[in-house]
């Protein structure tokens, strides 16, 4: 029997290990659900970030699908029927889920011009198009050419877009900043007619349709999308069961954000289940969207485990709590080889669209028209389309006669110009630092024109090249390059100039010897020596006049021709030009030129309206807008003339306003075609000076139009550029 001290002592030993097993038991047991809800965080974390990635890459692949297709109508002449389906047709064969079609939209289509309109876009393959234009609004955009994308059988075309104000907005969007923009989520036009319950939040993405040497907006393209059917799948795909998602996009001001896709997780949330929930700002067009990603920590792999293992050690001790943590590290084993095999699995999901987005690429490249040409950082070539392997005598065709003498790329710069036989217009050998595509990569976007002539293109090619750094954004240096053949076009205007001057010069030498004699039977006829002269100089007097007065029109007619034809086909000198300072030459030249009335004039220009313009051509526009001001005065009052310049976003609004004697209601919509004059005889003119002014202001990539004014005269209102500022 044991003494009662060593019964104590037993006890107190026992006590002793059950409180350094309890204390080691709970030390454990902390630590167990630290890691615990550390590994679930982390693995909440990445789970979150693969689904807002995802999110992402697939947007930005619909969106750089729709810029290909807008690049491909915008690298070659007037957008047809024929040229739109062969520029949206390799996106059929690629999987755009949720997508229900791309249509092209028109420019902006005034509410009187839209039957010429339908003629128009009928002739340019939209058969049978009937436009049903919005009567609310004034001008008009409408989708002349559509291909479905959702298995429909035929395309929507016809659409006043200007109808769904969400869409729209996305239109103007786009025009203004000259890239993709993505409309807030709205009821597609088409699924109106559906049961509410099949409807879902959509949205349009919009890409501007740019073309031409000045970026002359053509229209644009637009892609109808569906959110639940883009995005549902892919949220359930990355979230793999375990997590809920939820795609939103912002609404009107004011308006709670709208849900575009929404996943639930395999499992439904329990009322005191512990949730982790994270929320993430993606970017799809430029605009902001949020995903929401909740997910149960019991559901994540590794959550939950710590806490039967608690259980197990204070039950069992702390050989349970061993094999509980051996558990715990086998379990780890297990999650890092799911992890690997998701990752993987993604990777190759992956590549595939990376494939699937370079062969349509490369087919798009191959059916533009123009030439293409892409290189990297140190100038090696990366990318050269069939057209443009054909124009620079790279890669010719074999049944050409002189595709033995190919040329073959080469890599280095400082060869561009002697390899390729690369000349200015004037027949000069061009300077590394003066070529398009250098300038390029030197971060310059430039314009120019040069000659190709080399082995494998004696003859020579003029090519219009258009040479643009490639965006830092992308992850790739160096810089691209869009040319085309306009050999004949500028043959055709060299004739065309020729003819011109020689008319001109031929005209012009009678017309001076006429006008010699005039003066000289004029001078005889009023001297004292013609004494048998003086009883019919009334008589010849006035015929004399009469035909001065046809020589000076003859010559008015010939000046406008030539000015016509500067205005029209001229290189244009572009610079910032300030718009104060040309209106107040303009006014004073006129104040100080002399007018059968007192004219006065209004003047509002704010400080800084400046405009990228060709200053000679401009003040041109200017001096013949006043000019008619002044001209068509009325007769019942002085000429009174305004002068206004206005802020017009991205452009500057110019507006010259009289009180004359107006357009007639009739001819407003002719002024400005070549010989075309609103009024009759009275008034000399050559009828070509509003032609003249719509020729330069177009070509500046502005707009210019008429309208009467109330109470008498007319409104001359023009749009131009405005001059970017510095740096």
């Amino acid at each position: 029997m044991r003494s009662p001290l060593g019964r104590a002592r037993v006890w107190a030993l026992t006590l002793a290990v059950a409180l350094v097993g309890l204390v080691a038991t709970a030390a454990v047991s902390l630590d167990l659900r630290h890691r615990d809800a550390a590994d679930a965080e982390r693995r909440f974390e990445a789970r979150t970030e693969l689904v807002t990635s995802a999110v992402e890459q697939e947007a930005e692949r619909y969106v750089v699908a729709l810029e290909l297709v807008a690049g491909a109508l915008a690298a070659g002449g007037p957008v047809t029927g024929a040229r739109f389906d062969a520029a949206t047709g390799p996106m059929v064969d690629v999987d755009f889920q949720g997508a229900t079609s791309i249509a092209f939209l028109t420019p902006y289509v005034a509410t009187d011009q839209v039957e010429r309109a339908q003629r128009v876009w009928r002739a340019r393959g939209s058969t049978g198009l009937v436009l049903r234009l919005n009567p609310d609004v004034d001008r008009h955009v409408f989708a002349v050419f559509s291909r479905p994308l959702d298995g429909s059988p035929e395309g929507r075309t016809g659409i006043d877009v200007t109808v769904a104000a969400d869409a729209f907005a996305a239109v103007q969007d786009a025009e203004l900043a000259g890239a993709p923009r993505i409309s807030r989520p709205y009821e597609l036009i088409i699924d109106q007619d559906l049961p509410p319950e099949e409807r879902q939040a959509s949205f349009s993405l919009v890409a501007p349709v740019l073309g031409g040497p000045d970026q002359e907006l053509r229209g644009w393209v637009l892609m109808g999308i569906r959110g639940q059917d883009l995005m549902g799948g892919l949220l359930a795909r990355t979230g793999q069961g375990r997590v809920a998602a939820t795609l939103s996009a912002p609404a009107a001001e004011g308006a709670p954000p709208v849900r575009v896709a929404r996943t639930e997780a395999e499992d439904a949330f329990e009322p005191d289940e512990d949730l982790m929930a994270a929320s993430e700002a993606v970017q799809v067009a430029q605009t902001a969207w949020t995903v929401d990603v909740e997910a149960a920590t019991d559901a994540l792999v590794g959550g939950g485990v710590g806490t039967p293992g608690v259980a197990a050690v204070t039950g069992a001790g702390l050989s349970a709590a061993l094999a509980a943590l051996v558990h715990l590290l086998a379990a780890g084993r297990s999650t890092a080889r799911v992890k690997i095999a998701e990752a993987t699995a993604e990777l190759a999901a992956s590549e595939e669209r990376s494939r699937r987005q370079a062969v349509m690429l490369t087919a798009v490249l191959d059916s533009i028209g123009d030439g293409v040409g892409v290189v990297d950082a140190d100038g090696s070539v990366l990318v050269h389309n069939p057209a443009g392997r054909a124009l620079l005598g790279v890669d010719l065709h074999p049944a050409h006669p002189l595709a033995d003498r190919a040329i073959g790329d080469v890599d280095d710069p400082g060869r561009w110009a002697e390899h390729y036989g690369l000349f200015g217009l004037e027949g000069e050998r061009m300077e590394v630092q003066d070529l398009p595509l250098q300038r390029a990569l030197q971060g310059e976007a430039c314009d120019g024109q040069l000659v190709v002539r080399n082995a494998a293109r004696p003859e020579g090619v003029t090519l219009s090249v258009s040479a643009r750094p490639l965006d830092p954004a992308s992850g790739l240096a160096g810089a691209v390059a869009v040319f085309r053949d306009i050999t004949a076009e500028r043959q055709r205007r060299d004739e065309l100039a020729s003819f011109a001057g020689v008319v001109a010069h031929d005209l012009r030498s009678p017309l001076t010897a006429v006008d010699g004699y005039l003066a000289l039977l004029q001078a005889t006829l009023a001297s004292e020596a013609c004494e048998d002269c003086h009883g019919r100089a009334a008589q010849v007097e006035d015929f004399l006049a009469r035909a001065a007065g046809a020589a000076g029109r003859m010559h008015l007619l010939i000046q406008g021709l030539l000015d016509y034809v500067t205005a029209r086909d001229a290189d244009l000198d572009r610079s910032a030009v300030d718009l104060g300072q040309l209106v107040a030459e303009v006014v004073v030249t006129h104040q100080e030129n002399p007018h059968p009335a007192e004219v006065s004039f209004t003047v509002d220009v704010p400080p800084g309206s400046t405009v990228t313009a060709d200053r000679e051509r401009l003040r041109q526009v200017l001096d013949n807008l006043v000019g008619n001001a002044v001209k068509y005065a009325a007769p019942d009052r002085d000429p009174l003339i305004s002068v206004v310049v206005r802020s017009d976003g991205p452009h500057v609004l110019l507006e010259v306003a009289d009180r004359g004697l107006g357009i007639p209601a009739e001819e407003i919509d002719h002024v400005f075609e070549p010989f075309r004059r609103a009024h009759g005889g009275g008034v000399s003119g050559s009828g070509l000076g509003l032609a003249i002014c719509h020729s330069v202001v177009t070509r500046h990539g502005g707009t210019i139009n008429a309208r009467r004014r109330l109470g008498g005269g007319t409104v001359i209102a023009l749009t131009l550029p405005r001059a970017r500022a510095a740096g």
